[in-house]
């Protein structure tokens, strides 16, 4: 397993590529290079002049192991050196202001403006993201996006395979637009980080790649595996909110929770209100093909569980991957139902009437579904 220390030394976007190359790992990695704080930039520069341009330049801090997402800057499109040295004077700047500071405050992690960087040529604009499923390891969540086209034509993809036993006469796929032989491929990449001994094998791991060519860019540990039993959850004719895919779990008869209630727009704007600890959030209305924004300096506090806003296929995009790696229990493709209600996604509600009889509820969650239930109801 990658130490700590290796972690402390470059952060493990660098630290992680860097054992794949160095240790001959098989696994398809962009042509790279790195550079550690206070290294001088003259000393990559011959890697530079022999990549393949454009050039991508990642930012890397020890923190973003276990929970850094979006925190330090990411520059594409570079051609010359000239912007590489403009890149990482603008991630260091970056790295001092406020809401940096706010954010590892609220994760519980050591402030360091500190910055690393790794120096990769640009791979396929078709960018994803996987995921074991951490209670099912048969399982595997897969999902990328075509960053060419604009926001309109973008056309998530997404593949969720299922009975997966490491053969294709053993995987069923709820898929679009690919063959059970390339989702083989991309989780080849996958298992080989998974079983490289890098990676720590009591967590799933969520893993960045790009598509054509398949190529591997990083990991982080997202939930540890807990086995479940897959309790019955309750059956309502309350209103309630009930999910299909779900992460974390609690004991059969459910836990209390406080929950917020916000719009996604709002949460762009303002902290969630909740109090010190194990607090749950439900965000609604999210408009078709919009990413979850999540402001660096938001402070999301003791998360005990996230109803989130995003559907099945597309949930796996950095804003939402937040606070679904901060909460005990997730909720995905949520939808309000039960009470003479017809079926709607929560993401197509636009006001928080809907959901006032939620602010005191019990959470189910099996680690495949979920449910919230009015406390009132119970």
């Amino acid at each position: 397993m990658i130490s700590r220390e290796l972690i402390q030394r470059g952060g493990s976007k660098l630290e992680l590529t860097r054992a794949i190359l160095e240790e001959g790992i098989d696994v398809p990695v962009p042509s790279s290079a790195w550079l550690y704080a206070g290294q001088a930039l003259s000393s990559i520069r011959p890697a530079f002049e022999r990549m393949r341009k454009p050039v991508i330049l990642r930012g890397s801090h020890p923190n973003d192991y276990d929970g850094f997402v979006d925190v330090v800057p990411t520059t594409t499109g570079i051609q010359r050196f000239e912007q590489v040295e403009d890149a990482v004077r603008r991630a260091e700047e970056r790295m001092r202001q406020d809401d940096v500071k706010i954010h590892c405050e609220d994760w519980g992690q050591p402030y360091s403006p500190e910055v690393h960087f790794l120096i990769q040529e640009e791979g396929s604009p078709v960018k994803g993201s996987m995921i074991r499923h951490p209670h099912d390891r048969t399982q595997m969540r897969i999902q990328w996006v075509d960053t060419s086209k604009s926001r309109m034509e973008q056309m998530r993809m997404w593949i969720h395979v299922l009975g997966y036993g490491g053969g294709l006469d053993d995987m069923s796929l709820v898929t679009s637009n690919m063959s059970k032989e390339e989702a083989l491929e991309i989780i080849g990449v996958y298992e080989t980080v998974e079983m490289s001994g890098l990676l720590d094998d009591g967590y799933s791991h969520q893993v960045e790649f790009g598509l054509d060519p398949l190529m591997f860019y990083q990991a982080r540990p997202f939930k540890p595996f807990m086995e479940t039993d897959e309790f019955r959850l309750p059956s309502l004719d309350c209103p309630h909110l009930s999910s299909f895919e779900s992460f974390g779990l609690t004991p059969p008869d459910g836990v209390e929770i406080e929950f917020t209630i916000m719009s996604s727009d709002d949460l762009c704007r303002e902290d969630p209100k909740h109090g010190s600890r194990g607090y749950g959030l439900i965000l609604y209305g999210l408009y078709p093909m919009e990413d979850l924004t999540i402001p660096v300096g938001r402070r999301l506090g003791e998360l005990a569980v996230y109803c989130s806003p995003c559907g099945g296929n597309g949930y796996l995009s950095h804003g939402n991957y937040k606070p679904m790696k901060k909460a005990d229990v997730t909720l995905i493709a949520t939808h309000l139902e039960g009470g003479g209600l017809a079926s709607r996604s929560i993401a197509d509600i636009m006001g928080p009437h809907y959901f006032e009889n939620f602010r005191e509820s019990r959470v189910f969650s099996n680690g495949r579904r979920a449910i919230i239930v009015p406390s009132k109801f119970m």
